[in-house]
């Protein structure tokens, strides 16, 4: 039984990033930009983001901080209201879930 309840909840989230991997990359093709092509960063900050709308109700972006102040934490929600300007100047987005089209990926270093 505990064993099914489990590939029930893996199955659950699978469909949910993936559900969300679509959206992103609608709204990147729609922006002129592109998901990025590493599947293993793309799905890291999904479920991160799935983390935060677990425990805040929002999908706050995975690499910024959540202030818990409402109004300010809605610049965060992916996609941030930041992105856009990082990806022009940086060639992605700070979290790297977006990039530029034709440019080759950064790696952060940790």
């Amino acid at each position: 039984m505990l064993v099914q309840i489990m590939r029930l909840n893996l199955k659950m989230e699978n469909k949910k990033i993936t559900n969300l991997i679509k959206k992103f990359k609608k709204h990147a093709r729609k922006e002129g930009f592109l998901l990025n092509p590493n599947k293993s960063i793309v799905k890291m900050n999904i479920k991160g983001m799935l983390k935060n709308k677990k425990k805040f109700g929002e999908l706050y972006c995975s690499c910024r901080l959540v202030t818990k102040n409402k109004e300010k934490d809605k610049q965060i929600i992916c996609p941030c209201i930041f992105h856009k300007k990082e990806i022009k100047s940086q060639g992605q987005c700070h979290c790297g879930l977006f990039v530029q089209k034709n440019t080759k990926i950064k790696r952060r270093e940790k």
